[in-house]
């Protein structure tokens, strides 16, 4: 079984101009689009409470980034997808496009309860992104 695995996946070549470039940023732009949705249409059980605050203040910095996220997750999707004929950029497009379906919607910062328990997922998001900002500078 390692074998199979190595010899399919070992030698991989990311040369400029397959889409798989592309069709990478693509998903993983869209994932953190998808989960950054998910932190504004369940914001008290998908956020933390010590930033509930920040995101309150500073709310059309987080919701057009989060537009722009999307836009640019489905044009590198789209040429991926339909330029270079790969189907992991298909994939990411649909992601993205499920991220535009769910936070698209007019959504205003409300005051939040405090409920026990929380994901964390704005954490996560904000740090892969920190990350990601860091080491592609």
């Amino acid at each position: 079984m390692t074998d199979q695995l190595r010899e399919k996946f070992e030698n991989l070549e990311l040369n400029a101009g397959l889409g798989k470039i592309s069709a990478f940023m693509s998903m993983s732009l869209a994932l953190l689009c998808l989960f950054g949705a998910l932190c504004f249409l369940f914001p008290t059980v998908m956020t933390m409470p010590e930033l509930r605050p920040v995101y309150a203040k500073h709310y059309q910095v987080f919701y057009f980034s989060l537009m722009a996220g999307i836009f640019i997750s489905a044009g590198f999707g789209a040429f991926s997808a339909i330029v270079r004929q790969n189907r992991y950029g298909f994939y990411g497009l649909c992601i993205a496009l499920l991220a535009a379906v769910l936070g698209c919607g007019l959504i205003k910062a409300p005051i939040l309860p405090n409920v026990p328990f929380y994901a964390g997922i704005d954490y996560f998001v904000l740090t892969l992104v920190i990350l990601a900002f860091i080491l592609g500078l």
